[in-house]
């Protein structure tokens, strides 16, 4: 029945499309759109067969899944991940890595573990079961060519010391044994670069590092080229990296470079020091002096190979006051540099190189000096200060200048000089109490613009100098911390340069904490079979009941796969049927909501104070349908403690609130279903709470009138004293701050069916909600009172006056650990000026950062982290990761400063504080001191000449796929889901990155490929990602042109004549200049049958035999034609023969009642007068088939089968069935063949009837 119904749809599809119009003056032109995935390193060819674009080398490993074809790619790649994984073994597992001889295959060893030793291929991890069953569990094995004869041979060292080999290739017969006198368990080292070559290590040679062989010699890996502690263990190297087993049992990979392990680096490119507090600096060439408030004068003298500065005593005896503001300069012309300070006693000079002597000026200054050349006369002036003001005093006799500059730079103003802007002419620069910086174009001195939006914290102190020795001056500014921070002049702007350092807040304590949100330098090795889980999943969705498979498909594909496999391990699975399920239910009891079916998606429609309107696609599958609301494992929990009250445990509130309880164990709710229910926690359920609520406005109304900690005596409180991440959890407490009220409210709204999901302010620490209504994305704040909760984006940002607080970025959170920036997005009510833009929550700055290496490269998959300065926290607000062209984008909100880090394995850089103002826009160049070690071109754009296959470009996105910065983060030991289930976080997420060219590979060369080309059909099309980490995802559409469109049917010139029910083969050709996309035959126009297109045969006996007659057949082509499809009908004429043998009749498997469905009726026939018996057998070549046979008598003529007009039956475990009617009347009989068990597709029968029927 499910072959027929798929027919019916397919030929009503095409029914609906327009009628062909044939006409050769017509153009004729076909589209096709292709969606292709490259991974890194990797490229992909199209070529074009019988008209269309085929796609080489796409994976069909997993063709079988059962789920609309839209989420395949998603589930594809969810069932890649989840069927391998790192089991845990016993710590004291042994690997090694060798090629196994003579097939030169690259593979793992894997023995001593807890269990059976394993050989594992190396590159798909798939296992070799090479081993013999007799070989000892215990003893760790290796594998090389011992004997050399061409064969590896398996050697065995067993824990009682020696070793011995079993001969290759069966490693069934033991051959060479030594034994070592003291008896210690050797280890058996070997690495594929040498598959002849086997040495032994001792344990006592790890006790003091980690060890792997090379090839050569065994080497001690070197831990200072690494940021994370590595284990004292045995290693080895393979293609991959260097694999090592840790201390819990797991296996793990460390990246090689050119066969040597290769470290992430943890260093930096910061030039200047930080000193314990506030200084003022002095810089001439390799020598830096800083005066503190204390009047002590520090010297350091720069690194010749990479420019830092050390400290270096100057070897002056001088006594200095307080308040300490040196300079360099030559005051007396004698081509040395001379002392020049200010204290509190007044202003001296000390000369050079020496500085014994000192000698007071006839000058004051209330503040910090600064001595340069103002006037271009190569004299040394001199620039004094007064709290808000500067005097210039010209050399050499210091006289003031007649015309001073008056600009307002702020108070407690620090100087100095310099040509900043290489103009040729010295400038002043101030900085004051505030931390700004104040910019004196020189000669006039005018104030301008140049430095505005520098803002180094308080009190800031300039200094004008060639930091790094390019011949360039840079500006250094140290504040009153002692922060140094240097900005470098380039094209009219000021930029941050190598000034960054890391400032420890909470979990990044240390620059290779970062490490562990990052791409790990040690990453886990996904090497083992998990087929448990891949056979879980495949049953979930092959017995899914086809209304909730869409909705189950997608909530796999897109839960991370470790979160998949843990889920499996706790035996939890069904909840995705069961969330699905909840989906539908809930939908009965709603008014304001209708589940719409759209073929292989649905959606909702909801009523809205607008009226009736329908969620997008994207917003129901992830904020209705997904059952994960944040980063929570989406799993039934228990959370029973809580249904008694503090009372009846006899504790207080707060210990109630604050209880701990192993909520994964004993019967636990899955939060849909029990929200839907629950009636103890809020007095009503919320399904029954927002039924009462008309549109959708009234329905979130109404729940959050019910369960906001906001209004007065609701049994929901607002507090600090937990951090609970379930929504059953929180719910059943109901208890929390924003965090947790943001969590269970949109476990609420989705239970009914409400669009919603969370948004975090993370860098100014605050947490709540979005939800969906007809105007948009919507602000929802589930911890205010009973108004002023939703449509008001500045309640929970900055205040409508913006003066609440300042917020940095607002994100989103979906289901599969992904996030995504909503800064920008939420809606604005009309009548309310809250943003220039119109929508957000802050007007923002946009920010383009470009990250490269030590040789200007760009650096992909750097990670830059915003930290917010609100409150001087220093809290992580956003991050992104660079493209293959090292760069990515920001949007962010006013804060008092950004704390930028750039994380990269090649060492961090950043921005040690970075102002930006909103509306403005900037362009953010960081390097890192390492290299990547390989030159990145920008290729020439591919040239093609016109064709008749065109290729635009519809979609092009980027994705990398680095772990979780919030749920990856490794396992915790001691934890219950690592302890009991081994989870171990989330190995990797989807994250998208900016677009960068798609690249196309022509005669040995890379090409940039733009969004229209065109296509020599005689050559494929070669698509290549040169990336090292970046997926690449491309939609293209392929338009095909032809003269004309032509589609038309040849059938054949004379009837044909055909025993009923007997096939024949169709003499029909279809003449197309477009490709056909489907060949049909019908009896009646109405139910069609698909035909190849060549060698085509028609079944008459499909379904039954027809009765005997001309007929006439219809005939249907279908063919591409512009963005659509166009079809042709013809029909010929065929005369079918009486007969009482029915050959080869196809049969199916058929429901178990006859009269529901069965694959073949012979309908309403007679029989010749006078028979003496009518007999019906069967018979079947089909292997396995089952068939019952069922004979009526249409007593009332009406042509359909009754059970009270059955005569006879034959229904034996066969298909040799047999019905013998004696002293028959002449009918009208029917007659039903049922497919009982069909276990092949293209089963079919033979039925014979003892004389020829009459129709």
């Amino acid at each position: 029945m499910m072959r027929k119904t798929i027919v019916i749809l397919i030929a009503v599809l095409f029914v609906l499309q327009p009628l062909p119009k044939n006409s050769s003056a017509q153009e004729g032109w076909y589209q096709k759109d292709v969606e292709i995935e490259i991974p890194p390193q990797s490229e992909i060819s199209i070529d074009i067969k019988d008209g269309l674009p085929v796609v080489n080398g796409k994976n069909n490993k997993w063709a079988e899944l059962r789920c609309p074809e839209w989420i395949r790619e998603d589930l594809v790649l969810a069932f890649e991940k989840l069927s391998k994984t790192s089991t845990r073994l016993s710590p004291s597992t042994f690997v090694q890595a060798a090629t196994l001889l003579p097939d030169k295959i690259e593979v793992l060893v894997i023995s001593s573990s807890g269990r059976k030793p394993e050989v594992i291929r190396v590159g798909d991890f798939e296992k070799m079961p090479i081993l013999p069953d007799s070989i000892d569990n215990g003893a760790r094995l290796a594998i090389a060519d011992v004997d050399g004869d061409g064969n590896s041979d398996l050697v065995v060292c067993p824990q009682n010391g020696g070793w011995y080999y079993f001969k290759g290739p069966s490693f069934s017969v033991p051959a060479q044994s030594e034994q070592a006198d003291d008896r210690e368990w050797l280890s058996p080292m070997t690495t594929p670069s040498a598959p002849d070559k086997v040495v032994f290590a001792k344990n006592t040679d790890t006790s003091k590092g980690m060890i792997y062989y090379d090839g050569t010699e065994i080497k001690k890996l070197d831990q200072t080229n690494f940021t994370t502690m590595l284990p004292n263990t045995f290693a080895t190297l393979c293609s991959k990296g260097m694999i090592y087993v840790d201390q819990f049992g797991v296996i793990r990979l460390v990246e090689s470079k050119n066969g040597t392990p290769s470290g992430y680096s943890s260093s930096t490119d910061t030039i200047m020091p930080s000193f314990d507090d506030e200084v003022r600096l002095a810089i001439s060439g390799n020598l830096l002096i800083a005066g503190n408030n204390d009047g002590i004068l520090l010297s350091m003298e720069r690194n010749g190979t990479d420019f830092t500065f050390q400290k270096k005593e100057l070897g002056t005896k001088l006594a200095f006051g307080r308040d300490l503001s040196p300079c360099l300069a030559d005051m007396n012309g004698d081509g040395k540099l001379d002392l020049v300070w200010r204290d509190s006693t007044g202003v001296y000079v000390s000369d050079g190189p020496d500085f014994v002597k000192k000698t007071k000026l006839s000058v004051t200054s209330a503040g910090p000096i600064a001595v340069g050349d103002l006037n271009g006369d190569k004299k040394p002036d001199i620039v004094t200060t007064e709290k808000s003001s500067i005097k210039i005093l010209t050399g050499p006799g210091f006289n003031p200048l007649g015309n001073q500059p008056n600009a307002e730079c702020g108070e407690y103003v620090s100087p100095s000089i310099g040509d900043l802007d290489a103009d040729g002419k010295a400038d002043i620069v101030l900085g004051n109490e505030k931390g700004l910086i104040c910019f004196l174009k020189g000669p006039d001195f005018k104030k301008t613009s140049l430095t505005d939006g520098i803002d180094v914290g308080d009190y800031s102190n300039p200094c004008i100098a060639d930091v790094d020795q390019d011949g360039k001056v840079e500006l250094a500014i140290a504040n009153v911390d002692g922060r140094v921070i240097v900005y470098k002049y380039n094209a009219g702007e000021l930029q941050e340069f190598r000034s960054w350092s890391f400032i420890p807040t909470p979990p990044f304590m240390t620059r290779s904490d970062y490490f562990t949100k990052y791409y790990r330098e040690s990453s886990i090795l996904p090497w083992d079979d998990d087929k448990p889980a891949v056979e879980a999943y495949k049953k979930l969705l092959q017995e899914c009941p086809e209304k909730y498979l869409d909705e189950v498909a997608f909530s796999v594909a897109n839960t991370n796969p470790e979160v998949l496999r843990l889920v499996t391990r706790m035996g939890q699975q069904s909840v995705f049927l069961r969330n699905a399920v909840s989906i539908y239910e809930t939908d009965k009891k709603l008014g304001y909501v209708e589940i719409i079916e759209k073929g292989d998606w649905t959606t909702c429609a909801y009523q809205t104070s607008e009226g009736r309107i329908e969620l997008s696609k994207y917003d129901y599958y992830w904020f209705v349908v997904h059952p994960r609301v944040y980063y929570e494992m989406p799993i039934a929990v228990n959370a029973s403690w809580w249904e008694k009250g503090p009372d009846d445990y006899g504790i207080t509130k707060e210990a109630w609130w604050q209880h701990q309880e192993n909520i994964f164990e004993g019967n636990g709710v899955f939060w849909r279903e029990g929200m839907a229910t629950d009636t103890k926690s809020y007095g009503d359920s919320m399904i029954n709470t927002a039924s009462k609520g008309k549109t959708l406005e009234e329905a979130i109304t109404n729940l959050h009138v019910l369960v906001n900690p906001g209004k007065k005596d609701s049994r929901n409180t607002f507090g600090y004293l937990t951090q609970d991440l379930y929504p059953w959890h929180i719910f059943r407490k109901r208890y929390g701050s924003c965090g947790e009220q943001s969590i269970v409210f949109c476990a609420i709204a989705r239970t009914a069916l409400i669009p919603c999901y969370v948004v975090a302010d993370r860098g100014e620490d605050h947490q709540w909600n979005e939800v969906w209504l007809p105007q948009g994305w919507t602000h929802f704040e589930p911890s205010a009172g009973d108004t002023n909760f939703m449509d008001e984006p500045w309640g929970s940002s900055e205040g409508f006056d913006h003066k609440a607080k300042t917020t940095s970025t607002v994100m989103g959170w979906r289901g599969d650990d992904s996030y995504f920036d909503v800064t920008t997005t939420v809606h604005n009510q009309k009548d309310k000026k809250y943003t220039q833009k119109g929508s957000g929550y802050t007007d923002t700055a946009k920010v383009v950062f470009t990250v490269t290496d030590a040789d200007n490269q760009p650096v992909e998959g750097a990670m830059i982290v915003a930290r917010s300065g609100w409150q001087a926290r220093n809290m992580i607000s956003f991050w992104r990761y660079t493209n293959a062209e090292g760069k990515c984008t920001f949007d962010l909100g006013y804060e008092p400063y950004y704390i930028i880090d750039c994380v990269t394995k090649y060492g961090f850089t950043g921005l040690s504080r970075f102002v930006v103002n909103e509306g403005s826009s900037y362009n953010v160049k960081l390097s890192v001191p390492g290299r990547i070690g390989k030159q990145s071109q920008t290729p020439e754009v591919f040239s093609s000449k016109e064709t008749s296959i065109k290729l635009e470009v519809l979609e092009n996105s980027d994705e990398l796929r680095p772990p979780n910065f919030i749920s990856g983060g490794g396992y915790t030991p001691g934890s219950y889901t690592f302890e009991k289930y081994s989870y171990m976080g989330t190995f990797f997420s989807k994250v998208k990155v900016e677009a960068t060219p798609i690249k196309v590979s022509a005669n040995s060369k890379n090409y940039t490929m733009g969004n229209t080309v065109f296509l020599d059909p005689q050559k494929p099309l070669r698509l290549v990602n040169d990336s090292d980490k970046t997926w690449k995802k491309i939609k293209i559409r392929f338009t095909f042109s032809a003269k004309e469109f032509k589609l038309d049917i040849k059938t054949p010139k004379e009837g044909i004549k055909v025993n009923s029910g007997s096939p024949f083969k169709l003499e029909a050709s279809i003449e197309s200049t477009t490709p056909v996309v489907g060949f049909y035959w019908s009896w009646d126009s109405k139910n069609w049958n698909k035909l190849d297109k060549e060698g085509a045969t028609i079944e008459t006996g499909l379904g039954g035999a027809p009765s005997p007659g001309k007929k006439t057949i219809n005939l249907k082509a279908v063919a591409l034609f512009k963005d659509a499809i166009q079809e042709v009908t013809k029909t010929f004429e065929v005369e079918l023969l009486p007969t009482n043998e029915f050959k080869n009749q196809p049969v199916f498997q058929d429901p178990p009642n006859q009269l529901e469905g069965s694959s073949w009726k012979l309908q309403s026939f007679r029989i010749p007068k006078g028979e003496r018996y009518l007999m019906i057998k069967t018979d079947s070549q089909s292997p396995g088939l089952d068939l019952d046979v069922f004979l009526y008598l249409d007593k009332n003529g009406d042509g359909k089968p009754a059970e009270d007009e059955q005569i006879g039956v034959s229904n034996g475990p066969t298909c040799q069935e047999r019905i013998l009617i004696n002293n028959p009347v002449e009918g009208p009989y029917i007659l039903l063949c049922q497919g009982c068990t069909c276990p092949t597709e293209n089963s079919t029968f033979d039925v014979k009837l003892s004389c020829v029927p009459i129709w």
